[in-house]
């Protein structure tokens, strides 16, 4: 049985939107594009774009900037026997093999200029010529271009040719950093833990302030970051609970360390899997407790009138929220941990008090 194919993770609002564009992309057969920064996941773009087309032929990948210029056009169009030294028979090139299904140009931005040339007339004809032949075939190819570079600043500068950069950018496909999508971190955690685990006798789970520091943290590499560094303490943590601080500090990313070191995170404590999402870390009282406890055992005597308990329940909320993030200089994760709620939780408290910033007084 084939291992079953790895699907986007993610509920963003950007990766829902990514989504539903692939979903439409997909079933055209047109030219894609997918831009966007190393690590982002624009392998799994394709192999999606390629899954939710129902084509029947081969998904067929090959890296523009892997093969030496010399060979690059054999490898993508095939050669006839005797078309160079070593050519001892005919090879059948990446669009022969991507018949009927999809190919995929990774890193188009190093394909040599002469080689776009001919990859524009593949383009527009749909028929391939192998190198020292004089027949051309005709092929049926889905064709998936993917870069982390800047394709159309690079055909302004001449770097790139500009029709052919305008012949592939008919379906733009643009995959946003994991910066820009915080809310997608903790899926993938959970995501690369079952993964990484699966050959485990013991499943390990992440404590709260190890994830909210992972929320925290921009990933400049991005998905693959993650998934690897991820990978990295499942073979470092015993378990059964995923803490920072029986991690050497070698194998942290240094601005998470920065994070720990400067929120006071490396004393956490241990929580159970049915806890996550809940801190439980002891910090000190923010409020008088006392007094608040006192607040619930006073009788309330009541206006002739009554009174609206909803928009005044909403004011008291409102004014814990705002006295933890002043506590907090306005840190979502810390003010997320000591009023005990997950960080995505106060964050949709924040929009719901209508503001994301410091309010004005």
């Amino acid at each position: 049985m084939e291992p079953q194919a790895e699907s986007i993770v993610g509920s963003s609002s950007l990766t829902v939107e990514l989504k539903s564009l692939l979903g439409k992309f997909a079933v055209v057969d047109a030219p894609i594009l997918v831009l966007g920064e190393s690590g982002v996941g624009k392998e799994l773009i394709c192999k999606e774009v390629h899954r939710l087309s129902g084509r029947s032929g081969q998904l067929v990948f090959i890296n523009c900037g892997a093969i030496p210029d010399q060979l690059l056009e054999s490898e993508i169009f095939g050669h006839v026997k005797g078309a160079f030294t070593g050519a001892t028979c005919d090879r059948k090139g990446k669009f022969q093999l991507a018949d009927g299904g999809t190919l995929v140009l990774d890193e188009i931005g190093d394909m040599p200029l002469e080689l776009q040339v001919k990859l524009l007339r593949v383009m527009e004809e749909q028929k391939v010529q192998p190198v020292g032949g004089n027949q051309s075939i005709q092929t049926d190819v889905r064709l998936v271009a993917a870069t982390n570079k800047d394709l159309e600043g690079m055909a302004s500068a001449g770097e790139f040719r500009e029709d052919l950069f305008h012949r592939l950018n008919v379906l733009p496909v643009v995959v946003p950093p994991l910066r820009d999508r915080p809310d997608d971190i903790e899926r993938l955690v959970q995501h690369f833990l079952v993964k990484f685990t699966e050959s485990k006798p013991v499943k390990l789970t992440i404590s709260n302030k190890s994830l909210a520091a992972m929320i925290d943290y921009e990933w400049p590499g991005n998905v693959r970051e993650l998934a690897n560094f991820i990978q990295r303490i499942c073979v470092l943590t015993p378990g059964p609970v995923i803490r920072f601080m029986d991690i050497p500090n070698q194998f942290l990313p240094a601005a998470i360390a920065g994070l720990y070191e400067e929120n006071g995170l490396e004393e956490e404590a241990e929580v159970p899997a049915e806890d996550q999402g809940v801190a439980h870390d002891g910090d000190e009282d923010l409020f008088d407790y006392e007094q608040i406890i006192g607040l619930s055992e006073v009788q309330p005597s009541l206006p002739p009138g009554g009174i609206n308990a909803s928009n005044i329940l909403n004011s008291i909320e409102r004014n814990l929220v705002i006295a933890a993030l002043d506590r907090c200089g306005w840190n979502v994760s810390k003010s997320a941990q000591i009023l005990s709620m997950p960080r995505t939780t106060l964050i949709q408290k924040m929009n719901k008090f209508g503001f994301s910033q410091k309010p004005s007084k």
